[in-house]
């Protein structure tokens, strides 16, 4: 029996990067007992510096981090607020919205926070879940050895580093000290910040359902909601939570559609307040017809049986204030599109700051790779408010690393049912019999 013929295409995306160069002066302030003043990305030379490392040399892709901008604390705990941009979305930009929807700030970037998720696996039960750290774009998984006395559940990360991780299951409570001593606090659902996300389950089961009996809510999610050091300073941070009820307005419980980071608060009293507007959807389409989300499920009015998770904003802007609420200065965003219709993709496409007058000033433009080119809507310049900027080239590197390959049957013909599993440099294949007897046949890569 003939199988369909296989093989191998790699092709990496390679990138030269041109450098404009720019200057900075800076002057430094004395030390004063005053809250030290923040530090924005007008002035920000680290800016420049980390474009020159934003190449991925063996991915090719383009992984860059912004520092928008920074209120220095004390005692370890400083507000950063910095956005990230990933070139790797050729796999998103022609897949309509239902599926790969951009986030808040556009195709490619993101602005995330750190927070604890959960694997439930289906089920309602705790025994069997997985949690979580997500962090710097990484995950880390928990594993638990122990309870403490005053009933905490302990945990320690599977990488064995040396925090202390303790859960507290009936406030919906985690909190992690690290080795510098700050504890960091997830989740706890009597912060009055909406530092939780909620699902909905039925006992042991978690699935769709518009049945009002018998609903329990859950923790799915726990946002980061403190962090405090031994001298009682302290950061917090307070979100807007979209919940919808499941199955009935007046007897369902409430699961979260989405969180979005509302304020943060450092340990001098100055917050910084973020805004957002409305994405275009099926229901208010843009200007030119475009769509950035679709609910899932329409077939009934909410509230329905569904528990969908999706975003429907965009960041605008974000304020910052000092102690007595003064104005410090804003950052704002500003996007184009790429696409049309529900493949139409959110591009940012400038980054501006304001002082406490409103006045603007010099800020970051961006731009992207047009429709048609090799990469599409992949980030192509960038022009920093020095006058600095980095523009991005992408090409198409083929690797003479493929073959074809029939597979026939193994004798006897009694052999059936083939399994195929491909890795990056080999395939294997299996065949039954009638006796449950099984051959297993590796095939390696032919380089030339």
């Amino acid at each position: 029996m003939n199988m369909p013929t296989f093989f191998r295409h790699f092709s990496i995306l390679l990138i030269a990067i041109i450098f404009i160069g720019s200057t900075f002066v800076f002057a430094q302030d004395d030390q004063s007992t005053a809250a030290p003043k923040p530090k924005t990305f007008a002035l920000n030379p680290d800016n420049l510096g980390v474009i020159g490392n934003s190449v991925n040399l063996f991915s090719g892709d383009v992984n860059l981090p912004l520092n928008l901008f920074t209120l220095p604390g004390k005692n370890g705990l400083d507000v950063s607020v910095t956005i990230a941009y990933s070139s790797n979305i050729q796999n998103v930009v022609n897949t309509w919205n239902l599926e790969t929807a951009t986030g808040i700030l556009g195709l490619g970037w993101s602005s995330d926070y750190e927070k604890i998720v959960v694997d439930h696996k289906g089920t309602g039960s705790r025994h069997d879940d997985d949690f979580y750290l997500i962090a710097g774009g990484a995950s880390n998984l928990f594993v638990r050895t122990g309870t403490v006395t005053d009933n905490p559940y302990i945990y320690e990360t599977q990488n064995h580093q040396f925090w202390k991780i303790r859960c507290y299951p009936s406030l919906e409570r985690w909190e992690i000290t690290r080795e510098n001593g700050i504890t960091y606090v997830y989740g706890d659902k009597n912060s009055n910040r909406n530092t939780v996300q909620w699902g909905v389950k039925w006992g042991n089961w978690i699935g769709s359902s518009a049945e009002t009996t018998g609903q329990q809510q859950f923790g799915l999610a726990w946002n980061i909601s403190e962090i405090y050091n031994a001298w009682g300073d302290k950061i917090i941070f307070e979100y807007e939570n979209i919940n919808s009820n499941v199955g009935s307005t007046s007897a369902g419980k409430q699961h979260t559609e989405a969180s979005y980071l509302k304020k943060i608060k450092d340990v001098f009293g100055r917050t910084a307040e973020y805004f957002y507007g409305n994405k275009y959807g099926d229901t208010n389409p843009g200007p030119n017809g475009e769509w950035e989300y679709q609910e899932p499920h329409t077939e009934r009015p909410e509230p329905d049986a569904y528990q969908e998770m999706y975003e429907i904003r965009y960041l605008d802007r974000i304020e910052i204030f000092d102690e007595t609420n003064d104005k410090l200065f804003s950052v704002h965003f500003t996007y184009g599109f790429h696409g049309t219709g529900n493949q139409a993709k959110r591009l940012l496409s400038t980054i501006t700051q304001k002082n406490a007058d409103s006045k603007v000033l010099p800020g970051i433009k961006l731009e992207y790779h047009p429709a048609g080119s090799i990469h599409a809507a992949a980030l192509k310049k960038i022009i920093l408010p020095g006058g600095g900027s980095a523009e991005y080239t992408y090409s198409v590197k083929n690797i003479n690393a493929w073959r074809d390959f029939v597979l026939t049957s193994p004798q006897p013909n009694s052999y059936k049912e083939p399994r195929v599993w491909i890795a990056n440099n080999y395939v294997v294949v299996t065949w039954r019999n009638s006796s449950n007897q099984l051959k297993i046949y590796v095939y390696g890569l032919k380089r030339n």
